[in-house]
């Protein structure tokens, strides 16, 4: 599924780029495909075109505001489905590139045929700046925690004469230890030891939105399954109890504190979110926390050095890899006890 911001569609050129060693494109006008300018875009569609069956779908976030139409200026989650037109069968070595761009002007002049959607394909695929189409489907980001207080955005497809370009560029407050992101890619979180804050970056403006308090040394950040707590911890001073910041990602208030034992923290979850695992590494154990009640259960001794934990949806246990004995310890959720 892909998620995008819908902006002055007044007909959307849908090009599908099919490679079988060679270069395919399936058109969709705007009437098959983009509805009418107003009052929103059609929901479905679906496209049959050299053997191939193209379904096209795109559903509004927000379908109680829209009436469930794509409207102009909102966004929009879309889904292609590419079949055999005969069988219904999935497609072998086909890699689909999807573009969308204009087929109709704001003064209701026509631009492009099939020909030219082959053409515009070809120029799309060189990454030049000022060959773009207006929505590409295609592109993702990389971004690097740099070692100064940035967060670089760099954009692999599109450079100028073949160099790869920066995008953009996220300033912090402090330099960024560890980040955290949503499952819809909408927000990150950003821990900055120094500042002993959180920083949460729209990743949709890649700006920072605010930056939250997170105890001392904020180090690992992790966020628990379902997303409702943020878990931060807190690196004390070697010789000084530390532990973990709980933050409620609804208010970005600190819902509870923990001091769980000395050393560097990290963090892991059961699947369903209810019970947390936090490691004390120079204290030689692990502390169970309650999620539910946000209490601390139990210290289970695990070995000299836990260096980290992982939780298996499969087996339902918690396991902890020792750095210095070697040996991975299993941990029952519910109990505590070791296996």
């Amino acid at each position: 599924m892909l998620h995008f911001s819908v902006r002055r569609l007044y007909g959307a050129l849908l090009i599908s780029a099919l490679t079988f060693g060679a270069l395919n494109t399936v058109n969709a006008d705007d009437e098959d495909l983009a509805g009418p300018p107003a009052p929103g875009l059609s929901n479905q569609s679906s496209i049959l075109r050299e053997g191939m069956s193209v379904d096209f779908s795109a559903t509004p976030l927000n379908p109680e505001v829209t009436q469930g139409k794509v409207m102009e200026g909102g966004f929009a989650n879309i889904e292609f489905r590419i079949e055999g037109a005969e069988n219904g069968e999935p497609l072998q070595g086909v890699y689909p590139g999807v573009w969308i761009d204009l087929v109709q002007t704001a003064d209701g002049q026509k631009k492009g045929v099939a020909q030219e959607c082959r053409q515009r394909v070809s120029q799309y695929l060189q990454g030049l700046v000022g060959m773009r189409p207006m929505i590409d489907l295609n592109s993702y980001y990389v971004m690097v925690l740099n070692q100064d207080p940035t967060i670089s955005i760099i954009d692999p497809i599109v450079g100028i004469t073949g160099i790869t370009s920066l995008y953009a560029s996220i300033p912090l407050e402090r330099p960024g230890a560890d980040w955290a992101k949503t499952r819809n890619e909408k927000w990150m979180y950003v821990a900055m030891p120094r500042a002993g804050k959180v920083a949460v970056v729209n990743l949709d403006t890649f700006k920072v939105e605010k930056n939250l308090p997170a105890g001392e040394i904020p180090m690992r950040i992790v966020l628990q399954p379902d997303e409702k707590y943020l878990w931060v911890g807190n690196d004390i001073q070697e010789g000084k109890e530390s532990g973990v910041t709980v933050i409620d990602v609804a208010t970005g208030e600190i819902a509870a504190s923990f001091t769980t034992g000395v050393g560097h923290h990290e963090i892991g979850f059961s699947a369903d979110s209810r019970k947390a695992f936090v490691t004390n590494r120079s204290a030689g154990n692990v502390s169970r926390i309650d999620i539910q009640t946000l209490k601390e259960q139990k210290n289970i001794e695990t070995g000299p050095a836990p260096i980290s934990i992982a939780y298996s949806t499969l087996s339902e246990v918690a396991y902890v890899a020792d750095g210095l004995t070697g040996i991975v310890t299993v941990i029952d959720p519910e109990t505590g006890d070791l296996f």
